[in-house]
């Protein structure tokens, strides 16, 4: 096996016996203020930071939910309920501040998201999730019910006190291949049929809409770009089918790249956290929270090295990955409003960071490999070799500030763009289109004339 496989990223579908993972993690931010842990725990277990008083809270001991980049707020509705994370407080036993207060606030609001499958059809379902796991491993595979109905393929997390839970898209894709709509089922054993409000398959995140008879416990997003590494994090979720587990680390590492799954309709992502709180298969789609309670990602893979758990599965050995909360946020505003995520494009092939990094002569801003002919950005006079340096009112000093951007971007939104032909500043203004399915866009790529290699534009 090469080291590239033996590394490969398994994708979190989080079947007990299935090996296969995606997954998560939480955050804790009083060391953000560059204290020492020491002190830390000094300044809450003495005076004028005593044992139990909150450690953090924002005013009116109210949290309030951290608006997505686009400035609009991500709580749907005012129900009189407050966030899970208002009024969270820690505990100081023999000197050590306890997370026990502040996860027994935020627990309620974490679901198990899976499948009700009535007591007839349970052999039809083994069956049909035997055909999804690999030959090799059908024979000695046994695969649990856990006693009951429903079965427990990922996580997930409350967001809106009137029913909006946020998981991955690959956890609601299995509910939907193998089974009937996805089931969330609460702490306190309360199941909710839910229906798929929208996915999206470029972050792999999925929005899920149950209807409650009253308003449900939900959790508000932290800012993540203000996480900094070695801040505390806390991941809530059921790994293995291990309903409501609770692990604890640090934000080990941010801007990690991840290879979207073959056949996930995905791109490759290059803004993940990376966190060593342990997570395993099932943690999919469950929050990573601060010391705050407030959600700062959404726990989605895990790197193994070939590690296998007890249960059959890839295992935690300390390298989780998380969405970041920001994007998140974004992209549940959209799927929320919209059922979909719109992005803009331009009609152009730029150099992966990777690429970019490993070029022979580094330039400032994004080279343009290839512009697709009759695209917004050739109907705007741009040419292939050309090195857009502005666009809008924000400068791109890499390519992953333009997809960013771009990403970001309303579609129909005419910006003014600076770029570097041959040496010389240029201007143009270009309309950004939707962005078109993944396979049209590698079709086009393909195509004769296709993208050029970076080394040969900056030669």
């Amino acid at each position: 096996m090469s080291k590239r496989s033996s590394l490969l990223l398994a994708l979190l579908l989080l079947m007990i016996g299935v090996g296969v993972g995606l997954v998560g993690g939480y955050g804790v931010s009083e060391m953000s203020r560059g204290r020492s842990l020491t002190q830390v725990v000094q300044d809450i277990a003495t005076p004028g930071h005593k044992p139990g008083s909150p450690v953090t809270t924002a005013p009116s001991g109210q949290s309030r939910p951290v608006p997505p980049p686009d400035g609009k707020p991500v709580n749907f509705e005012s129900s009189g309920k407050l966030p899970v994370s208002a009024g969270v407080e820690t505990s100081s036993e023999g000197g050590f501040p306890s997370l026990a207060p502040l996860v027994e606030q935020c627990r309620p609001a974490v679901v198990s998201v899976g499948l009700y499958i009535p007591e007839e059809e349970l052999a039809e379902y083994r069956q049909r999730m035997l055909r999804r796991m690999p030959q090799q491993h059908r024979e000695e595979s046994e695969i649990p019910f856990l006693g009951g109905r429903f079965i427990p393929l990922g996580s997930g997390f409350v967001v809106s006190p009137s029913g909006l839970v946020v998981t991955n898209k690959h956890v609601v894709d299995v509910t939907v291949e193998v089974g009937p709509n996805p089931t969330i089922r609460l702490v306190n054993g309360e199941t909710y049929e839910a229906e798929i409000a929208g996915s999206d398959a470029e972050t792999d995140v999925a929005l899920l809409r149950v209807h409650p008879s009253e308003p449900m416990e939900y959790m508000t997003w932290a800012d993540s770009d203000q996480t900094r590494i070695g801040d505390w994090l806390i991941a809530i979720g059921n790994p293995f089918g291990l309903e409501s587990s609770v692990s604890l680390g640090i934000l080990s590492a941010r801007g990690r790249q991840l290879e979207a799954p073959p056949g996930s309709g995905g791109h490759t992502y290059d803004d993940y956290l990376q966190t060593d709180a342990a997570i395993n298969p099932g943690n999919s789609g469950g929050p990573l929270i601060n010391v705050n309670g407030q959600v700062v990602g959404i726990n989605t893979a895990i790197q193994t090295a070939g590690v296998q758990s007890p249960f059959g599965a890839p295992g935690n050995i300390g390298i989780g990955f998380a969405i970041p909360s920001n994007l998140a946020s974004w992209v549940i505003q959209k799927l929320d409003s919209h059922g979909e995520v719109e992005r803009g494009y331009i009609g152009v092939q730029i150099p992966s960071s990777s690429v970019e990094r490993e070029a022979s002569s580094r330039v400032e801003g994004a080279t343009l490999l290839f512009v697709e002919p009759d695209g917004p950005a050739a109907e705007a006079g741009l040419k292939t070799g050309d090195v857009i340096i502005r666009m809008g009112d924000h400068a791109i000093p890499d390519s992953k500030s333009l997809i960013d951007y771009l990403a970001r971007t309303d579609v129909g939104a005419r910006l003014d763009v600076e770029f570097i032909r041959d040496g010389k500043n240029m201007t143009a203004t270009v309309t950004v289109a939707k962005r078109p399915p993944v396979d049209e866009i590698d079709r086009t790529l393909n195509e004769p004339k296709g993208p050029m290699d970076l080394d040969d534009i900056l030669e």
